[in-house]
């Protein structure tokens, strides 16, 4: 992700040696060096993948902000884990009860574009996990805009507990909370899109709507953040959110 963005950004590939990748890291300019005018980030059908791997791929998007916090219980208490990072630390802040217990500071994750820049994330209702959070932060965080259809909608995540013979348990541990905010129901688009027949039928050779009315946000720059914190379009999630939530029930 980091190579696709800095290739976006300066026409160049990163160098191959670590060690010169961490000196250009400590080097780079955003605003100086991006010459990116727009991204458009497409999470359709994409069910997720490590907590781990998204935290630092926000971290390329981001200057500063709350990238996640995740709620937990230890006994009767409520414990959450907060990610966040300043412009120059990436930041781990445990509470309990809303108390601060533990806080970790540490190098972030270099940020690759600049801010301003005008993003877009796509979903659907295949977009699940790592990819609510990765959608769900930038729009949280006010650096993105959403196109398409709500979310899956998972909200929780789960830790591998080994057990004897190789075997392993899958047991949900966690609920996410994408910028620091519930993801409720699912990841609502600000924008709403759906991919016609003809190009899921044949993507290969018909035009694919959703990516078309994507892009044609992005570039309306600043003003896509702005028509998605307007009346009309925070009335039109208020009633996507209530529709979904009957979807999912059923």
């Amino acid at each position: 992700f980091s190579e696709a963005l800095y290739q976006a950004c300066t026409g160049k590939t990163l160098p191959a040696d670590d060690k010169a990748v961490i000196d250009l890291a400590q080097t780079y300019n955003p605003k100086a060096d991006c010459k990116l005018k727009g991204l458009s980030i497409d999470l359709r059908g994409n069910p997720g993948g490590r907590l781990d791997q998204v935290t630092e791929m926000m971290q390329t998007l981001m200057k500063e902000g709350t990238i996640i916090s995740n709620i937990a219980r230890n006994g009767d208490s409520v414990v959450e884990v907060r990610d966040s990072v300043t412009t120059t630390r990436y930041v781990r802040e445990a509470f309990v009860d809303g108390k601060s217990v533990d806080k970790k500071e540490y190098p972030r994750m270099w940020q690759i574009v600049p801010e301003g820049t005008p993003i877009v994330a796509i979903v659907d209702s295949g977009s699940a996990s790592a990819s609510e959070i990765m959608s769900a932060s930038l729009q949280v965080n006010g650096l993105a805009t959403v196109v398409g259809q709500p979310s899956f909608g998972k909200e929780v995540g789960q830790s591998i507990i080994p057990i004897d013979f190789g075997a392993a348990l899958k047991v949900t541990t966690f609920r996410f909370q994408p910028g620091g905010k519930p993801l409720g129901v699912a990841v609502l688009p600000d924008f709403v899109a759906d991919a016609d027949t003809a190009y899921m039928d044949n993507p290969l050779t018909e035009t694919d709507d959703v990516i078309d009315r994507a892009n044609a946000v992005r570039d309306m720059g600043p003003a896509a953040l702005a028509a998605s914190k307007s009346a009309a379009t925070v009335a039109n999630k208020t009633a996507l959110d209530e529709k979904t939530a009957k979807e999912h029930e059923v």
